[in-house]
C-alpha cells in the first residue's frame, strides 16, 4: 500500500503573537480586525492572541477600549464591524 503525503488545516487555530517591540497600535489593530471580522466566523481569525508580558498591560488596555467601541446591529450598515 502507498501512502500520501497530506497537508491539514487546524481550522482557524491561528495565533497572533506580539513581541513587545511591535508596534502596538498595529497589533491593535490586526487583533480587533482578526477577532471581529465576519463576526469571527472566518478560518484565518486568531484565536489566540499572545502578548509578551512588557507590554500585556498596555495592549489589554488598548484592546478592551478599541472592541468596546464597536457597533452592533443591522448587516447592511457599512459602519458596522459585528452584526446581531
Amino acid at each position: 500500500m502507498h501512502s500520501l503525503g497530506s497537508h491539514h488545516s487546524l481550522g482557524g487555530n491561528s495565533a497572533l503573537i506580539v513581541m513587545e517591540d511591535a508596534d502596538l497600535n498595529q497589533a491593535i489593530n490586526a487583533a480587533v480586525f482578526s477577532r471581529f471580522a465576519d463576526q469571527g466566523q472566518v478560518c484565518m481569525c486568531s484565536n489566540r492572541i499572545l502578548v509578551q508580558r512588557r507590554v500585556y498591560d498596555q495592549f489589554v488596555e488598548k484592546y478592551v477600549n478599541r472592541v468596546s467601541k464597536l457597533k452592533v446591529g443591522d448587516p447592511p450598515d457599512p459602519k458596522l464591524m459585528l452584526v446581531r
